[in-house]
């Protein structure tokens, strides 16, 4: 776990720790990508559809923000029955996908397990500063993550 104990660090710019945190969300999704590509059934052919500007708004700001709120929640809960912050995080990562697996389907979800860890390990660290930051940095990086796939769908 050293390879990503710099998470609990919050001293020093926020800018190079949302840097850094993205590159591990990054690196972490396209592995879990790689490891459920095989059991992802494939689209269905349908007309496309121009999702227009507004898949900007809701994947970069409104996703993010929702996200944010459940992980909030789901720590606060999690932190109460977990000997540690590591594993609330966990915890809280995995009842999220288990419930983004009742949603959608399990190879999609475990591919969100990653980044969900991560966003919950940064709300944790950076709330120790205070609870403005943790909402400000988990949801900028999630945001961040969600900005690329966004612009690609525009």
């Amino acid at each position: 776990m050293a390879f990503i104990n710099f998470l609990t660090r919050t001293e020093g710019p926020p800018a190079l720790y949302l840097l850094r945190a993205y590159a591990l969300t990054i690196a972490g999704a396209i592995v879990m990508i790689f490891i459920t590509a095989p059991f992802v059934p494939a689209p269905e052919d349908a007309d496309p559809v121009d999702p227009g500007a507004s898949i900007i708004i809701i994947l970069a700001l409104i996703w993010p923000l929702l996200t944010t709120g459940l992980i909030a929640g789901g720590l606060t809960a999690a932190k109460r029955i977990t000997p540690t912050y590591w594993h609330a995080a966990a915890a809280t990562a995995l009842a999220l996908t288990a419930a983004f697996a009742l949603l959608l389907n399990l190879a999609v979800a475990i591919v969100y397990l990653w980044p969900l860890f991560v966003y919950a390990v940064v709300f944790l660290a950076w709330e120790l500063k205070s609870t403005l930051h943790a909402w400000a940095m988990a949801t900028a990086l999630h945001a961040a993550v969600n900005l690329g796939p966004a612009l690609a769908l525009v």
